[in-house]
């Protein structure tokens, strides 16, 4: 599976900050696995990534906020065969 865009939105009336990690099978999540660190969403300001990750089988991503139910994710993926045939 390749996730082709995330969204991360804040919806608070505060700053958050969150941390994104790609762990993967039979792992537990560390700072090791992290792909994005403790970045910053301003208050009512959605981001938008769309930089390919790679998923292997049993793979999860896994997001921590420093508040919990400041920041919501939208994630979309497709199939390896897919993403490698055009369907990016």
């Amino acid at each position: 599976m390749v996730v082709v865009s995330r969204f991360v939105t804040n919806t608070s009336g505060s700053n958050s900050t969150y941390t994104l990690y790609h762990v993967p099978a039979d792992e537990t999540q560390s700072d090791v696995h992290a792909i994005v660190f403790t970045e910053q969403v301003r208050t009512g300001v959605q981001k938008e990534s769309t930089t390919p990750i790679l998923l292997a089988p049993g793979d999860r991503l896994e997001a921590k906020a420093d508040v919990a139910g400041r920041i919501t994710f939208s994630i979309y993926a497709v199939p390896y065969s897919d993403w490698v045939a055009g369907g990016r």
